[in-house]
């Protein structure tokens, strides 16, 4: 086996840390938006 392939049984683990790794940049983004939006309010 080539050391540049990655079996499929590796690629699960491999597949879900990337897509919890997008969610997570999902939430930040949306609560970065949240404190935002929440600041405008209340300075007006």
């Amino acid at each position: 086996m080539d050391s540049k392939q990655i079996r499929h049984e590796r690629n699960f683990g491999l597949r879900f840390c990337a897509i919890y790794w997008h969610f997570l940049d999902i939430v930040w983004v949306l609560l970065l938006a949240s404190f935002i939006i929440a600041a405008q309010f209340l300075r007006s």
